[in-house]
């Protein structure tokens, strides 16, 4: 596995890391914003955007960097397209996880439905990026940082997964409709930075008749 290849899986594991179910700790504040960003996604049918992608290794000092894409079409479809400096696809419809290199051209379909690793990846793909929040709600304690443009803070409670991700800030656009940015920083000093921008959203059927 190339030094991109092995950042991109990297990167996706941490902020998709397995965490096991406990009781919700959510803060009011924050759980107020988290029901009125879920609502506002719900509004939308169809997300597109580019991202910048950002992988800071603090013990060489350098960092690493992805150009892309992502589109989204609720409630099922998922593709994550990365096209510079290398070409990779990842794709997710709820019932498989497929994916895609430039450099071996070689494609990989996993099922969600008979490994429990894939449906996991699935499950925390749903909840971060197509705002299944109520989910990460289990396993994350949450803590408003700002109301307005919302930011919220992710701290793992997990202690496996806490010895590795120290927290996840998540910035929303100011009509909480989609993310702005992810950060996510290592307990060993890595962190990595995805910046959304020429997001495109397109209203649901439902949203389309309530403003007429």
């Amino acid at each position: 596995m190339n030094l991109m290849r092995s950042f991109l899986f990297v990167s996706i594991v941490c902020l998709i890391s397995s965490v096991f179910a406990q009781a919700p700790d959510v803060k009011p504040d924050a759980r107020l914003v988290l029901s009125e960003i879920q609502k506002s996604m719900a509004s939308v049918k169809e997300i597109k955007a580019d991202f910048n992608q950002e992988k800071n290794l603090s013990l060489f000092k350098h960092t690493i960097k992805l150009e892309g894409n992502l589109n989204i079409k609720f409630p099922h479809y998922f593709r994550w397209e990365v096209t510079s400096p290398l070409k990779t696809v990842i794709t997710a419809d709820g019932d498989t996880v497929t994916t895609w290199d430039e450099e071996t051209n070689q494609t990989q379909t996993l099922s969600v439905k008979n490994n429990p690793v894939v449906k996991s990846i699935w499950t925390q793909i749903d909840s971060w990026f197509m705002g299944k929040y109520d989910e990460l709600s289990k396993n994350y304690y949450i803590k408003l940082l700002q109301s307005e443009p919302a930011v919220l803070e992710f701290k793992p409670k997990n202690k496996a997964v806490a010895s590795t991700v120290e927290k996840i800030t998540v910035f929303f656009r100011k009509d909480k409709k989609y993310l702005k940015q992810v950060k996510l920083q290592e307990t060993g000093g890595d962190s990595t930075i995805i910046s959304f921008s020429n997001i495109k959203l397109t209203p649901s059927e439902k949203e389309k008749v309530s403003n007429k």
